[in-house]
């Protein structure tokens, strides 16, 4: 299941295909099992009392979006817990600028290698949302975002297990980090939920929402940047082209019937679009 651009065909979609791994399997593992060490350590960071008002704010928050009483511990799973903690530990800016993980790793000086230091610092880029599972990778998974439409090699702390009960094409909602500079393998950072194939439609439904309140999800596929521009710039071509201007002032009624024309408009130039496409690939 792909969300598909309107200038795209079905007949025409392809699965993507995630960049070759630069870790071998035994480098991944020593990885994952140093990537686990330091996250306890931030954990316990996190958890210190300096970052407890910070920290109970936002656990309050995700008890009330629940429906709950303010007392989080009482309205929130772990894993809803676990999901709070990890937003804040990898995301959340201080006072100062810095994610509580850059100041983590600050503090740590030159207690951390060369290599902690660059794995913890990679962990600031976080790729959240719902995937497609693709197909297994040795003891990781491939899976698509929905949203930026790119293939990630993932692993997981807990190995292959972290994905008992996902077939090709289930689907989870989850956060990503790399494990490595090049960001060719990524991990599991915080709960891992899953969601059957039949989902899909719903679940395809919420991205596009996501995407309509936040484009800037679309921002780590170039592809998609590119059409982005494209799309923003014949828009405005056709309302130069009706209008005669980009910038008017009219009566309420005279204003909606103009919007209402351009949305009409280009309602009819995608349909003659995606005709187009399924006649030259039929």
């Amino acid at each position: 299941m792909r969300l598909r651009s309107a200038a795209r065909p079905a007949s025409v979609v392809s699965r993507p295909v995630p960049p070759p791994s630069a870790l071998d399997a035994g480098e991944i593992r020593r990885r994952l099992r140093r990537g686990a060490e330091l996250k306890r350590e931030l954990v316990d960071f996190v958890e210190e009392p300096r970052f407890e008002r910070q920290v109970r704010g936002l656990l309050l928050g995700a008890a009330d979006q629940h429906g709950g009483p303010l007392e989080a511990t009482v309205r929130l799973d772990e894993g809803d817990v676990a999901a709070v903690l990890d937003r804040f530990a990898l995301q959340h800016r201080l006072p100062g600028g810095r994610t509580v993980v850059e100041e983590f790793t600050a503090c740590r000086g030159s207690s951390l290698s060369g290599e902690d230091r660059a794995l913890l610092l990679g962990w600031c880029t976080v790729v959240e949302g719902v995937f497609e599972l693709l197909h297994r990778d040795g003891d990781g998974v491939v899976l698509h975002h929905l949203a930026d439409d790119l293939a990630y090699r993932v692993h997981a702390n807990v190995g292959r297990r972290a994905f008992t009960g996902l077939r090709p094409g289930a689907f989870t909602a989850c956060r990503l980090v790399p494990l490595d500079t090049d960001q060719s393998v990524w991990q599991i950072s915080g709960p891992l939920l899953k969601f059957p194939k039949d989902q899909g439609p719903e679940l395809a439904g919420i991205v596009v929402q996501q995407i309509t309140a936040a484009p800037q999800l679309l921002d780590r596929n170039p592809h998609l940047r590119e059409r982005a521009r494209q799309v923003q710039a014949e828009d405005r071509a056709a309302f130069l082209d009706l209008a005669g201007t980009d910038t008017v002032v009219l009566p309420p009624d005279e204003a909606r019937e103009l919007l209402q024309e351009h949305a009409l408009r280009r309602h009819r130039r995608d349909v003659s679009r995606r005709r187009t496409d399924r006649g030259a690939f039929s």
